[in-house]
Order: structure tokens, then sequence, then C-alpha cells
């Protein structure tokens, strides 16, 4: 991590260890867990005007189709119990959810090989398609697309970026489109 201009605002320039997030030499955790806390509450905004976007999009167009996404850190697959607990509240919302088809999108970021994460992407999938079949969603409804670091949605050349990318989304599309 680097400081941009002494603005407290830091990027991710090569390595990815604690140890180059400092401050005078001095391993500023606290600092780095409150900017994890801030990416994370703005990449859930970004989703949550994205949906909004998309679900106004599609009602414009005689449609319901409604994204939920999921955000991962680099290289994983775990959903934190937060995410998890607004997957659930968003599907509530949703009073027949056996009229919609399930669509899982899963994608990464371009760190690592292509194969690493083709893999990472359906490791994804995987845990969010497990979170579904504690809900009373039918499996043969779900479809899965793992695109990996292909068809990235936002620029892989930035942290932030890179950041956006590292998601799966949950599609709910009606039967009849």
């Amino acid at each position: 991590m680097e400081e941009i201009d002494g603005t407290g605002i830091f990027e991710c320039v090569e390595s990815h260890s604690i140890s180059n997030f400092s401050r005078g030499g001095v391993i500023s955790s606290n600092l780095f867990i409150a900017y994890l806390s801030e990416m994370k509450r703005m990449l859930l905004t970004i989703g949550i005007i994205a949906s909004c976007l998309l679900t106004s999009w599609a009602q414009e167009m005689d449609t319901a189709i409604h994204v939920k996404s999921i955000y991962f850190g680099g290289g994983s697959y775990y959903i934190d119990h937060l995410q998890i607990e607004e997957l659930f509240e968003w599907l509530d919302s949703f009073p027949k959810i056996e009229q919609y088809e399930v669509i899982i999108q899963s994608h990464t970021d371009n760190i690592g090989s292509i194969d690493f994460n083709r893999r990472l992407s359906e490791a994804r999938s995987q845990s969010v398609y497990s979170l579904l079949m504690d809900y009373p969603v039918v499996p043969e409804a779900i479809e899965v697309k793992d695109f990996g670091e292909f068809l990235p949605t936002y620029r892989n050349d930035s942290y932030h970026g890179r950041l956006a990318n590292r998601r799966a989304d949950v599609i709910l599309k009606p039967v009849s489109l």
C-alpha cells in the first residue's frame, strides 16, 4: 500500500502484505481495518445503486429482473455473515420466489493465473449456491455462470476496480421471460 499525496488514501501497488501498510514505520492495522471497512461499505452502496438502476430499467422494459451482489476478499470465496443476512432479507422480499429463475454469475479480478481465477470463480458460485440451498429455491431453477477474470464490470487496473470485480451476482429473472 502506498499513501497518495499525504491524503490518508492508500493504493495497493505490488505487495499485499500488511507490513507495507504503515505510517512512519509503525504498522497501522486499525487504519487498515477501517480502510477495508469503508471500502466494503462503498461497494455495498455501489451494489445497491446498481441494483436499483437495473431494477428501474427492467421495470421500464416491462420486466422484473433483480440483482444482488455479494463481494469477496482477494483470493477468497468466504461470504461474511452480514452479506448472508442481506442476501436472505433480499430473497425474503420476493413472496413467490419459485416464480423466478436464479442465475449466479461469479467474477474475479485479474490477480493470479487464468486457471486460478476460473477455480476461484467456481468456488464463489458454489458458496452462493450452498446458501441458496438453505432457502426455498428449487435447485433446477438455478443457473451458474463462472466468468473468472473475463467480462469484468469494472476496470482491473486499479485497486478499487479489482475490489468491485471480486463478486458474485445473484440474478432473479421471472420464469416467463
